[in-house]
């Protein structure tokens, strides 16, 4: 049914006026526009060791958005094929059909859960580092990986309730990975790709595994993965087109945290609405 013209009623009768339906249509659109919730998705890449997990992790705190750390989901799929003694090289259909049997969530910003238990802090283990090479560039089980990471971060959550700019609530989702803004999250609203030197790198590394490797050993590990990633054929690791680098080789966690806080700022003030 067409919207009939209605009148608008000022504090005089006389100056009655009618509003035509278009009038009345656009300004209900635009009221709708102005209440309604408004979705952002940061995708933030990098090589290993680039301190983008802790990074995204920060930033999804601060914002109270989602966070998916699809790196995790890649160790917790080489936790069980390590667990179960499923051979990498050996047997990748066997580790495809681990990969979709698991049921990896995030109940909060620092855990990892897979199948309701959590295994965050045997993601960490040397033995998942050794072996996750060939199970994430494994082209199964990355689609399975990809399929499950989009649905996480298309579902709304309570849990993570955004924050207030203007006259909108802004919720959304930080995911980190190595394709996030080429593969995963290609349409996402701001792409950060983060590099570093690799000794830098190898030293952040080396004193998260608190000595359960030499340095040397971690540096030629990072460098063995950083060719792995770049030249695999499925989603190898590279910057998006419309991606901001940005170099964390001289910067601490809390100036990589307000690098890309400014920016999260900068895009909203440049699309209001996103």
């Amino acid at each position: 049914m067409p919207i009939p013209n209605l009148t608008v009623c000022p504090s005089s009768p006389g100056d009655r006026k009618p509003i035509s339906a278009a009038i009345l249509s656009d300004h209900l659109r635009k009221k709708v526009v102005l209440m309604q919730k408004a979705n952002v998705s940061l995708a933030i890449d990098g090589p290993a060791a680039s301190g983008k997990s802790t990074t995204a992790k920060r930033l999804a705190s601060i914002f109270r958005f989602r966070y998916i750390d699809s790196g995790s989901m890649f160790r917790a799929v080489t936790l069980k094929c390590v667990e179960n003694g499923v051979d990498p090289h050996q047997q990748p259909d066997k580790v495809a059909s681990v990969a979709s049997s698991l049921d990896i969530q995030f109940p909060d910003y620092g855990t990892v859960s897979v199948n309701g238990e959590l295994v965050t802090h045997q993601l960490r283990q040397e033995s998942v580092a050794r072996a996750i090479g060939p199970i994430a560039s494994n082209p199964q089980v990355r689609h399975t990986l990809a399929e499950h990471q989009r649905r996480l971060a298309s579902t709304p959550d309570a849990r993570y309730p955004g924050f207030t700019h203007g006259k909108e609530t802004i919720q959304g989702v930080v995911m980190d990975g190595r394709d996030i803004g080429t593969v995963i999250l290609p349409h996402a609203e701001l792409k950060v790709f983060m590099v570093a030197d690799v000794r830098d790198r190898a030293q952040r590394r080396f004193q998260e595994l608190q000595g359960k490797a030499t340095l040397d050993q971690v540096m030629a590990d990072i460098e063995a993965r950083d060719l792995a990633d770049r030249t695999r054929t499925i989603s190898p690791l590279k910057k998006a087109d419309d991606a901001i680098e940005l170099d964390t080789s001289r910067l601490s966690i809390d100036q990589q945290v307000a690098a890309i806080q400014k920016l999260v700022y900068q895009k909203l003030q440049q699309h209001p609405t996103v």
